[in-house]
């Protein structure tokens, strides 16, 4: 839709030229009238006009005057001027101005559908160039990305290497100061992050730099972090707050110190990294700056027995201590002293001297808890440190609990070894759970998980089974009744031992024996 501001003195004009264009315009012009200079200036400056047209002479701002300003604050509208016959003077005037075309009053209709024709032409023909140019400027503004990339990414980059490339780099930002800024928006999808960069973030941009005048550069980088490259460091802070106001998503901005030329741009994009590190142990603000953090404690000494005194305690009885014990290692207020680097070393360290030996011993085919481990070696993925703490605590309690359930179960061998002796010289009698955990000493329900835990099977399918067995040795003799048999291995009621026998061994105890005395 095409948008029309007619801007003339006298209302019948300006609501006669707004009929004729809405008859035959059928729905393409979206119309506003004013009625005066200073009217249309205020309008001009909310709203963005393809076409103005307007009056010469006008009390207060006439149309000279107002040409004059839209050209003084670069407003881009074509121009058709409405003027009197005693006029040319002003119409010369207008013409140096921009105006495009102009009308003499009365107006004729066929000269203003002519005129509004032409001017729509030339409307779609600098929509065609402009869309050309958009396209150019994004292929240039995609190259020199990945230029800015090849140098943030490759090792050791060369400085004449970084030289060649900043000759194809034509923004004029690495001429002065500036600042690196890394913005991570997490817990969203990498396609809707871009969207909200495109849509959101880079209008606040723009807002910024209509009111500041200053140079600006974003990309993307290979991890999904906005980088914007910016003169003003106030940027940064204003980004910040446009976006806590909008309270839609998580994100923090990892900003650089001062860089000054196209050499310093790797530096100050590796500090951002190092300030986005910081932002998993609970800062209160979401702009974390270089220069806020370099300065954290390095001389650190890593609590290595209290890793070593945690580890050996795993499978033990001594929960309260563990826990103890945990907490105090992952201690917020004392990580938070020092550099991000001794929270990196303590996870390492309870990998190395807790976590590596029992995987590889006890875990070593379970993958769900090798994956966990991959998850827990990256802490800088974690959003924030409870997060990471909560995990890790998870992590290792699991393996507490089932080294401890190892230990029980090895520890009470003698007890299952017992238990099992006793079936195999009890089975014929009216034995049941209690009895046998009663025999060996062990409460009834720890009794029945470590039999199950030793023998893989619980304790009613091991007993029905051993009697089974020893029913087949029974009828595989051939001397005895069916009836006997199953008093012989633990049954009084001889029915329910055939429905027994014939859903373990899918035949009936007859059946059975007359296989058995037929193959002999």
């Amino acid at each position: 839709m095409i948008k029309i501001l007619i801007v003339d003195d006298e209302k019948l004009i300006r609501q006669g030229i707004k009929t004729m264009l809405d008859k035959n315009g059928k729905g393409k012009y979206e119309i506003d009238l004013s009625s005066d200079g200073e009217e249309a200036i205020e309008q001009l400056n909310k709203e963005n006009y393809d076409i103005v047209i307007t009056d010469i002479k006008m009390p207060e701002i006439n149309g000279i005057e107002l040409m004059q300003y839209m050209q003084k604050n670069k407003i881009k509208s074509y121009i058709l001027i409405l003027s009197g016959y005693d006029n040319f003077d002003y119409v010369s005037q207008a013409m140096k101005c921009g105006a495009k075309d102009y009308l003499l009053k009365p107006i004729k209709r066929e000269e203003l559908f002519l005129a509004m024709e032409r001017i729509e032409e030339e409307l779609k023909s600098n929509e065609i160039y402009l869309n050309k140019i958009s396209k150019m400027d994004r292929f240039i503004k995609d190259f020199e990305s990945y230029e800015l990339n090849y140098i943030l990414l490759k090792e050791d980059i060369r400085e004449e290497e970084i030289n060649e490339i900043s000759s194809r780099i034509s923004s004029p930002i690495f001429e002065s100061s500036y600042y690196v800024g890394l913005l991570k928006i997490i817990e969203l999808d990498k396609a809707i992050v871009k969207g909200i960069c495109k849509d959101r973030i880079n209008i606040i941009i723009e807002e910024f730099i209509k009111h500041n005048k200053t140079n600006v550069e974003t990309f993307f980088d290979n991890n999904n972090n906005f980088v914007i490259i910016a003169e003003d460091i106030k940027l940064y802070r204003h980004i910040e707050n446009h976006l806590v106001s909008l309270n839609i998503f998580k994100f923090y901005i990892g900003l650089s110190d001062k860089c000054n030329t196209i050499f310093q741009v790797k530096k100050g994009y590796n500090e951002g990294i190092i300030a986005l590190k910081y932002r998993i142990l609970e800062n209160k603000s979401l702009l974390i700056a270089y220069s806020e953090i370099i300065n954290k404690e390095k001389n650190y000494k890593i609590p290595l027995d209290e890793i070593n005194i945690i580890g050996n305690m795993l499978g033990t009885d001594r929960e309260e201590e563990i826990e103890v014990k945990f907490r105090k290692l992952l201690n917020l207020e004392t990580i938070k002293k020092y550099d991000i680097s001794y929270f990196y070393e303590i996870n390492i360290n309870i990998y190395n001297l807790i976590i590596k030996e029992n995987l590889s011993k006890h875990f070593i085919k379970e993958e769900n808890k090798i994956l966990k481990w991959e998850r827990l070696k990256e802490i800088y993925e974690f959003n924030t440190f409870q997060e990471y703490c909560s995990e890790m605590r998870d992590f290792i309690f699991s393996m507490h609990t089932y080294l401890k359930t190892l230990k029980d179960i090895y520890g009470n061998k003698t007890a299952m070894e017992k238990s099992i002796v006793y079936l195999n010289e009890n089975y014929n009698k009216d034995v049941n759970l209690a009895v046998i955990s009663n025999y060996v000493s062990l409460n009834y329900s720890y009794f029945s998980q470590l039999f199950k835990e030793y023998t893989g099977e619980n304790f009613i399918n091991y007993l029905r089974r051993l009697r089974m067995d020893k029913a087949k040795e029974l009828l595989n003799i051939g001397q005895y009744r069916i009836n006997e048999v199953s008093k012989m291995v633990g049954y009084t009621d001889s029915k329910q031992f055939t429905k027994i026998f014939r859903k373990l061994t899918g035949v009936s105890p007859s059946e059975y024996k007359e296989k058995s005395m037929n193959s002999k």
